[in-house]
């Protein structure tokens, strides 16, 4: 008998020892939801926070910004009442020195743009250099400018009629 209860004495400090373990085992894991829900919060605060200041800032300066925004839109609106009429349509011709001597151009421009420009004379140009040179009308009538680049090979001859073409834009500027 006496070893039927030293047997039942152990089992039930071997039960109780399980069910302390398993109890330190649950407040452990406890503590750790506890700590990783408190981080989480604590991350959730800051971005509150600098969410919050930013707001801040934004009604502090939104004054300034509507400001600038309908500035901004002024400043479209007459660019585009100036874009309307940039030349009184017709046509103007302009000169100026090319490789040999005077190249002499006329533009053809409506309100609003360069449709056209042909070489009226270019008597001593040498003729490869000015066959290269007339390269630069494309790409005049592209950019809608006389402030493209010139053509390699031909720079003088396309620089004359580069010139040329932005005196004849000079006398149609409204």
């Amino acid at each position: 008998m006496k070893q039927f209860l030293m047997k039942w004495v152990n089992v039930i400090l071997i039960v109780g020892l399980i069910a302390g373990y398993n109890l330190i085992l649950s407040s452990r894991a406890q503590a750790e939801e506890v700590l990783r829900l408190q981080a989480e919060l604590d991350s959730a605060n800051l971005k509150l926070e600098n969410v919050m200041e930013e707001n801040e800032w934004l009604k502090e300066n939104a004054a300034l910004f509507a400001a600038a925004s309908t500035s901004a839109r002024k400043d479209e609106d007459t660019e585009e009442n100036q874009e309307d009429t940039l030349y009184t349509a017709g046509t103007y011709t302009g000169e100026a020195q090319g490789f040999g001597g005077l190249v002499k151009v006329a533009v053809t421009v409506s309100d609003r743009e360069i449709t056209d420009i042909t070489i009226q004379s270019a008597d001593n140009e040498d003729t490869a250099y000015l066959t290269m040179a007339v390269d630069i009308i494309p790409a005049i009538l592209s950019a809608q400018s006389a402030d493209v680049d010139t053509i390699s090979g031909a720079t003088f001859s396309s620089t004359g009629i580069k010139h040329a073409v932005q005196q004849a834009l000079e006398k149609a500027v409204n």
